[in-house]
Formats: C-alpha cells, structure tokens, sequence
C-alpha cells in the first residue's frame, strides 16, 4: 500500500541524499502538519520507516518495488497497527516527489486496523515522461512521503529511496 497526505501549502520534501534512512512523525487528531523528509534507502532493501518517539503505533513497509516499464513501477507496501487500540476510519495519502516536484499521488481507505493487523497494497505508479526525466536528473532519487490519518490522529512516513 503505497499511500501519504498533503504537505502545508509551499511546503516540498528535502533533496538531501543519505542512505537506507526512514523518519515518521506523529500529530493530535486536528494537526496533519509535518517536516520535509531528507532521507533515503536502497531499491533493493526493504524500508521500515520509524519515529523516534517510543510508538507512533503504525509501522509502514515498502516491501517491493518492481519495474513495470521505463517511468511504471508495481509498488507494494505493508501498514501495521503496533498499537494495542482498534484504529478506525484510517486512511492514507502518498505522494513522490523529485526534486521536490510532486510525481504522483495516491490515496487507499483502509478503514479499520486491529490491533496487531496489517494491510498490504500493491499500487501501479506510473509518471510519464517528463516526470521520468525529473527522476534520472535527480540521480534515480525519489522521496516518498506517506500520511497514514485515523480517527486517532496523524502519522508521517518519509523516506527517499533510489528508483532508477
């Protein structure tokens, strides 16, 4: 499940480069505010993205990312509960970035999560030509900022990983 949430108005991820780094922060119910991201990862290794604090009770996994043609990629994700509450009403919104150019947006309704249960989405991700010129001028690097909102609050997973 490739999904993530708005970015405040102007607001773009970081192009800053690292290696296999992911970082989630976690907002009250009424603030879906976050950081710019400046992370990334490995295409080949599979990223859980973390928060520092003690649980943000979500744990987000990009589990593959398989080429589908020249700017396609089959991306499939994992989002677990970790908490020991039910979560109702979630849903997720991503979003990948180049350059700090939005590529795509993607949304999945996940609806409720027990405790301890995970949902796992395959998403086709296809940014054309021009957003694939974007991609090798930035070096293959993509960020992907996923926004996982519930009736419990919001959760922000970033990571910039190597695509191409």
């Amino acid at each position: 499940m490739l999904v993530v949430a708005d970015l405040p108005a102007g607001e773009t991820p970081d192009s800053s480069t690292g290696d296999v780094t992911a970082t989630a922060t976690t907002d009250s119910p009424d603030d879906s505010s976050g950081t710019s991201p400046d992370d990334d990862s490995d295409e080949s290794t599979p990223t859980t993205a973390t928060t520092d604090d003690s649980d943000s009770g979500y744990d987000f996994t990009i589990e593959n990312i398989e080429e589908c043609g020249s700017t396609c990629r089959d991306v499939t994700a994992v989002l677990a509960n970790t908490g020991d509450e039910t979560r109702q009403n979630v849903r997720a919104t991503t979003k990948v970035f180049a350059d700090g150019d939005l590529l795509w947006t993607g949304n999945e309704t996940v609806g409720t999560l027990d405790p301890e249960a995970a949902h796992t989405s395959t998403k086709r991700v296809n940014v054309g030509l021009a957003s694939g010129m974007k991609i090798q001028n930035n070096d293959g690097y993509v960020t992907i900022v996923t926004v996982i909102r519930s009736d419990d609050g919001t959760v922000r997973f970033s990571e910039r990983r190597k695509v191409a």
